[in-house]
């Protein structure tokens, strides 16, 4: 019995284990901490509670992290040892004290200014993502990376990582999506950008689609390079040290305002097609398709690839509705209905419709090119390609272009034949063919539709202008002209020359009574058609009527026979196709 009174005395007064050093040192880190960090506790009781840790001395800031990655440490010794109960409850509420604080922080520098001054900083900057990858931003040298970081993202940095190593990343990467998710709302609001709808988008009337169209094309390029850019480059900053984090955390803070915006194409696509449609179309193609190596990189996780998809999407519908309007603006030409007067002969209202619509297609040649390279026109004309062929450029995309340029410009000569029935005089169908392909031919040649369809095809359409004027000039006035002889004939007899001249008034006079009436509206065509009578009639006349004027000197009623001169001849010709011919 004394011996066990004994050996429980000497286990009462047995001496506490010794510390190694470093286990000392460790447990002393947790006495340490405890001061500093009680006194940021973010409790509104405490004296800094409205005082910024990371905007004051950042000496200070530097020792409350260096005080929490300690008190880890320390934790982590005595979860292994299974020993220091008390010690290991203390550093627990420090833990906590010091998270609420840095959550309280993080809060405050993603909120200054409403989070303008962090995302200001990177996108003032005009980072190209498309030449410089994600990678070469996020891992350069800390110098380059303070070059293009301010200290409000390097605070964020430093905060998340001790966040997420203390394990408490899930509080900061709620109030981090929660703070930029606004800011990215926000920004998109500012600029115009507003929730689209497909069913309002469907009912805009065309003002108003137009307007929207507009502030969108705006927009895109702002929101892509400087908003979407700077968020990537910022998450990937803040969360460096997890690229799964980093891919979910971008994803909530974007995906959603960056689907609705590259959407926004795709409805456009889908609403009703019509002609005056198609330019903003094109515009909003070429924007997107710009932007397209931008939002590759932005978007490149695998958790923001519908994003990527969407502005894909967008490009194939916008391209499709576009072959769809060109088609059925082809269409449209081959139904018109519209017809001509036979009172006169003009440049057809069609013909001026359709050159302006071509000749405004050309401004967007490079990416209409592009999109008829890709998305052909459907159906086939009965017709060779020798019909419409260009000069056909080198570049493919271009090529195309220029082919399906003279196809409509091919499908409008068609329609324009037909429209000939109303003249019951086949002089004057010639005649309004001639009037209509030269305005054709002279608006290619003014314009940039003839960079895409080339000399030879206004030289080989220049060729059927004469042929058509010469067609009218064979049927109209063939008989006058034929009656006075080819060359001069020393033989020819008195009467014969008088009966010439009889034949010559006649038909002259027949000729010139049917045509007189005739209105020729165009100034070009008629100019030539003038210019090429003079050529052929009173060229000859002349001829005639000086070698042989003189033969018939001493006939009485000479006034009967040679009733008109040369000059005559020229001021009836200068007279026709004015209306006012008598």
């Amino acid at each position: 019995m004394p011996s066990l009174a004994i050996a429980r005395k000497r286990k009462e007064v047995a001496p506490t284990p010794k510390h190694t050093f470093s286990e000392s040192m460790l447990l002393e880190t947790i006495d340490h901490a405890e001061p500093i960090i009680t006194r940021w506790d973010p409790d509104p009781s405490s004296r800094t509670h409205s005082v910024s840790l990371f905007g004051g001395d950042r000496k200070e800031a530097k020792e409350f992290l260096r005080c929490i990655e300690e008190l880890r440490r320390a934790m982590d010794f005595i979860v292994s040892t299974n020993s220091y109960t008390d010690k290991l409850v203390m550093a627990q509420k420090l833990l906590l004290v010091a998270m609420r604080r840095l959550e309280k922080e993080f809060y405050a520098v993603l909120s200054e200014n409403g989070g303008r001054r962090v995302l200001g900083s990177v996108s003032d900057r005009s980072l190209s993502l498309s030449s410089r990858s994600i990678e070469e931003v996020r891992d350069g040298p800390e110098e380059e990376a303070r070059g293009f970081v301010d200290d409000a993202m390097a605070d964020l940095r430093k905060i998340a990582d001790c966040m997420t190593s203390s394990g408490y990343g899930r509080e900061c990467v709620k109030i981090y999506v929660l703070m930029r998710r606004s800011v990215v709302d926000e920004g998109l609001y500012q600029l115009g950008i507003e929730t689209f709808k497909p069913a309002v988008v469907q009912k805009l009337s065309r003002v108003a689609l137009e307007h929207m169209i507009k502030n969108w094309l705006k927009a895109v390029s702002a929101a892509t390079e400087t908003l979407f850019a700077g968020e990537r480059i910022l998450c990937d900053h803040v969360f460096s040290v997890s690229i799964t984090a980093r891919e979910s955390i971008f994803s909530n803070v974007c995906k959603e305002g960056a689907l609705n915006l590259l959407r926004f194409p795709e409805m456009v696509a889908k609403t009703k097609p019509a002609a005056e449609k198609v330019y903003r179309m094109m515009d909003m193609y070429d924007v997107t398709l710009k932007l397209w190596p931008e939002i590759e990189v932005i978007f490149s996780y695998e958790e923001t690839s519908v994003v990527r998809f969407q502005a894909l999407s967008s490009l194939v519908k916008l391209g499709d509705s576009i072959q769809r309007i060109l088609a059925e603006f082809e269409a449209a030409i081959q139904k018109d209905t519209s017809r001509n007067n036979n009172a006169s002969i003009r440049v057809h209202p069609l013909t001026c419709k359709v050159m302006k619509f071509l000749n405004s297609l050309t401004a967007y040649g490079a990416i209409l090119a592009k999109i008829l390279s890709d998305h052909p026109l459907s159906g086939k004309l009965s017709f060779p390609e020798s019909y419409f062929e260009t000069h056909s450029p080198e570049d493919a995309s271009e090529s195309a272009l220029a082919l399906h340029l003279a196809r409509f410009v091919l499908v409008l000569l068609c329609k324009l034949d037909s429209k000939t029935e109303v003249y019951k005089d086949a002089s004057m169908s010639y005649l309004f063919l001639a009037s209509n392909l030269n305005y054709v031919v002279e608006t290619v040649k003014a314009t940039n539709l003839g960079t895409f369809l080339g000399q030879g095809w206004v030289s080989k359409h220049e060729e059927k202008v004469e042929l058509y004027m010469s067609s009218y000039e064979s049927i109209a006035w063939k008989k006058a002209i034929s009656t006075l002889p080819e060359s001069r004939c020393a033989a020819a007899s008195m009467e014969s020359v008088k009966d010439c001249f009889m034949k010559f008034n006649a038909a002259f006079v027949e000729a010139y009574r049917k045509q007189a009436s005739v209105t020729l509206l165009d100034e070009g065509i008629r100019d030539k058609v003038k210019a090429s009578l003079a050529k052929k009639l009173v060229a000859s006349y002349q001829h005639f009527y000086e070698t042989y004027l003189v033969m018939l000197r001493t006939e009485r009623n000479l006034h009967l026979v040679v009733k008109f001169s040369p000059n005559d001849k020229e001021n009836y010709i200068s007279e026709l196709f004015c209306g006012t011919a008598a």
